[in-house]
């Protein structure tokens, strides 16, 4: 029972009444997330909340252990707060980031004038995938992330520092190359995606419309398709604007956006807390924003479009 993340899940599920909405909150699976709480039950020996088929309900016991949990989240994080505070070395910034951050232009501009221009902190990077980077948070061992797609919003800042939409890699001989594609226009196409564990608030936003159409979707068990392109007309990659990926069109294909897909937005994400390295990467990503037309801004599909 020491891992502060139990007390954090234990208070969204009690908070939210709903194991469903605490999962969603915490961008983890539900079934992962109820596990997890059997297992707190089984070691206190006694349940914490009823369950029904239409609402969660607190015991007895676990309206009475509420506000003690509340109350240790809360003084772990003051805890690790003030223990790095007294530190003698340079205050670290703990930032996450997913894997692919590195090879955005914008991750490299953010992060280099943070090392030029706030030299009095020291910047400790965590790489992971949304899950991931959430489970960090609830334990306290963040202080901030960059972030692709949505995100929750409770107890959470967020700094849009570059939007995108969605797009669909395919041959040009492909029947769908000349035209403006939509998510009925995929019916019946095999799409190869990501695999839906690494990010699936990302995945069901870019990809549930095209599911709801009848497109067929092929985990590839990465973020982006290593295969190489298939000239198969009837197969599609999937792709995102050049400002993510930066991958090179193979010869003879092209990429088309889809209408429909709300664009997805790669953000700065912090506790709504104010620390001095924090901060200070904050208001250099806001300058960033500020002063740089191309940050901040949603690609055009004619930018995006490789022909």
């Amino acid at each position: 029972m020491n891992d502060g993340a139990l007390f954090q899940q234990f208070v969204q599920i009690a908070e939210h009444r709903s194991f469903t909405v605490a999962a969603r909150k915490l961008n983890v699976a539900q079934p992962w997330l109820s596990a997890r709480m059997r297992r707190l039950e089984r070691q206190l020996g006694y349940a914490l909340f009823t369950r029904t088929t239409r609402r969660v309900e607190l015991t007895e016991q676990g309206e009475q252990l509420l506000p003690k949990a509340k109350a240790i989240v809360a003084a772990l994080r003051e805890f690790r707060e003030t223990a790095r505070a007294l530190g003698s070395a340079p205050s670290a910034l703990r930032l996450g980031a997913p894997p692919y951050a590195g090879q955005l232009e914008i991750t490299r501009r953010l992060l280099t004038r943070f090392r030029t221009q706030a030299t009095g902190f020291r910047l400790d990077l965590n790489v992971g995938w949304s899950r991931d980077l959430l489970e960090k948070f609830a334990r306290d061992d963040l202080d901030a992330s960059l972030v692709l797609g949505p995100w929750p919003d409770e107890g959470f800042e967020r700094l849009d520092l570059k939007a995108s939409g969605l797009e669909i890699e395919m041959h040009v001989s492909d029947p769908l190359a000349g035209r403006q594609l939509t998510p009925a226009d995929l019916a019946g196409r095999d799409i190869r995606v990501f695999t839906r564990s690494l990010n699936p608030m990302l995945f069901d936003h870019l990809f549930g419309e095209i599911a709801a159409c009848g497109g067929r979707l092929i985990e590839t068990g990465s973020f982006w398709s290593q295969d190489e392109p298939a000239d198969d007309d009837s197969h599609a990659l999937i792709g995102f604007c050049t400002i993510f990926w930066q991958r090179m069109a193979a010869e003879g294909r092209i990429r088309r956006p889809v209408d429909g897909v709300a664009p997805v937005a790669f953000s700065l994400v912090r506790r709504q807390q104010h620390l001095a390295a924090l901060d200070a990467l904050w208001a250099i990503a806001q300058t960033l924003v500020a002063d740089d037309p191309t940050v901040g801004g949603e690609d055009t599909p004619e930018a995006a479009v490789q022909d």
